[in-house]
């Protein structure tokens, strides 16, 4: 009974308030402020370089060699440039606003 009891009260103290690697919940994911700017995000993070040269604006993002193109999705706005594959973001504010054509 005691070993039992003992046992009970281990596995509820483990469970309780601290949570251990692999059992954390999951965060809540922003992408943008309270007051609507862009937040600068990279969650798997990837390499990237922003060069500008006053005429256009490239973005070179060093993605996985083994990748398949489906995975990928793009999203550019007039002030940021979103890139997810899988549950990975990539969230860049970029210098100036671009036209998105």
């Amino acid at each position: 009974n005691e070993k039992q009891e003992a046992a009970r009260n281990k596995s509820q103290r483990g469970s309780g308030g601290c949570f251990e690697f692999g059992q954390q919940p999951a965060r809540e994911r922003r992408f943008f402020r309270d007051d609507g700017t862009p937040l600068l995000m990279n969650t798997a993070k990837w390499p990237f370089s922003v060069d500008d040269d006053g005429t256009s604006i490239k973005v070179d993002v060093a993605l996985p060699k083994f990748l398949d193109s489906a995975q990928i999705e793009v999203d550019i706005q007039p002030m940021y440039f979103r890139l997810s594959i899988k549950k990975n973001v990539l969230q860049l504010v970029l210098p100036d606003e671009v036209l998105t054509d």
